[in-house]
């Protein structure tokens, strides 16, 4: 069994499937908190997540800025995540104030908006250090992209042409997508899930699929932050970190 996680207003989408590709999907559920939604996945032996996982004291991580270089010019889907310290800033003026201190750089609001996911994730493996193991970051348009023969997805996640290019690049791969992504929104208000996180967390689960498939092989010596997490992306066919 596998599991594909994303952020969405929600919470956190959960996407589970079994078997080889094309994936044979077994459940979905939208969760309010990662810890609810690591439970939802807890029969699946490797879980993908898509959020940074393994940070930085200071400075941007090396791995998102190799990730951004392979991406071309769609670099601008892959934010740069913020070092820990900026995750307990109370306001964006604090969080941009800290973010510049500690990176030399502006803070989009994009990072903004997601730290109290990257901090609830990181809270979760730093209270759960057996679950460090079996739940690792991903990127959905990393994913796309080695489904794309090696190629960024130009079209925007969020647009029509772009839902359904990253539908026809999922055929591939997994069953029915598009029958689990109006169940889970034929089941949930918009203002909680969108399609294109549904779409998301269906990459995230063949990212975690193909790369069990590929013989799980064995991290090579990821860099890790100060309290022991992998700073490190994984993507079909190959590791990023």
């Amino acid at each position: 069994m596998f599991a594909g996680i994303d952020a969405c207003r929600g919470g956190w989408i959960v996407v589970l499937a079994k078997g080889a590709c094309p994936l044979v999907l077994t459940g979905t559920d939208v969760c309010e908190t990662f810890s609810e939604a690591a439970k939802f996945a807890a029969s699946a032996s490797t879980i993908a997540v898509d959020i940074p996982i393994g940070l930085m004291d200071r400075d941007f991580r090396e791995v998102d800025e190799r990730a951004r270089k392979l991406m071309g010019r769609r670099f601008m889907c892959v934010f740069r995540a913020p070092p820990r310290p900026v995750l307990s800033a109370k306001s964006y003026e604090e969080a941009k104030r800290r973010y510049r201190d500690l990176c030399g750089q502006g803070m989009t609001k994009q990072a903004f908006g997601i730290m109290p996911k990257i901090a609830e994730v990181d809270k979760y493996l730093r209270t759960n250090p057996c679950q460090r193991e079996k739940i690792f970051e991903v990127h959905p348009e990393l994913c796309f992209r080695a489904l794309n023969g090696g190629q960024p997805v130009l079209s925007k996640k969020k647009t029509e042409e772009g839902i359904q290019d990253r539908y026809q690049l999922l055929k591939r791969t997994i069953q029915n997508p598009q029958t689990c992504a109006k169940k889970v929104l034929d089941e949930h208000l918009r203002r909680e899930v969108k399609e294109d996180d549904v779409i998301d967390a269906l990459a995230a689960c063949v990212t975690a699929a193909i790369w069990v498939s590929e013989g799980n092989i064995p991290w090579v010596n990821p860099p890790r932050d100060s309290i022991g997490l992998p700073m490190q992306m994984r993507n079909p066919p190959t590791t990023i970190s």
